[in-house]
């Protein structure tokens, strides 16, 4: 199962291998990349987790480069864990959206100003569920 982008056109939407996932095998995760979103030089990305059992139990953090504006999504039963982050002086991640969120239809939208070229990580975690994580995108 394929799920269409929240906010990246689809049709500029490519699915790239996760750089981390760790989801049980009764779940699922799917990594987005979208390399032109209208930021010279910017990388757009998503990461869902879902049931496949029923799609509409997903958790997802959607980084757009255009504006920095992150897009935050829960509409499952269980607690999700819900990052983005950037690389500090240090060359370390360093989360500046830090979400716990616990149960369904949880939904929030963050703009936070970016210096152009900051890579971008996006991580999606679930209780007992796992973790989803791009990192390669750019601000």
């Amino acid at each position: 199962m394929v799920l269409a982008a929240t906010c990246v056109s689809p049709a500029s939407a490519a699915i790239v291998p996760c750089t981390a996932n760790s989801v049980v095998s009764s779940w699922r995760a799917q990594c987005e990349r979208t390399p032109t979103d209208g930021d010279a030089g910017g990388v757009s990305g998503k990461v869902t987790v879902w049931y496949p059992g029923n799609s509409a139990y997903y958790a997802s953090v959607e980084f757009r480069a255009h504006g920095e504006i992150s897009y935050l999504r829960n509409h499952t039963t269980t607690t999700a864990y819900l990052r983005v982050a950037t690389r500090n002086e240090f060359g370390d991640w360093e989360n500046f959206i830090d979400q716990v969120v616990r149960g369904p239809g949880y939904s929030d939208t963050v703009n936070r100003s970016l210096d152009e070229g900051d890579p971008v990580r996006v991580q999606v975690c679930l209780l007992d569920r796992g973790c989803a994580t791009i990192a390669t995108l750019i601000s």
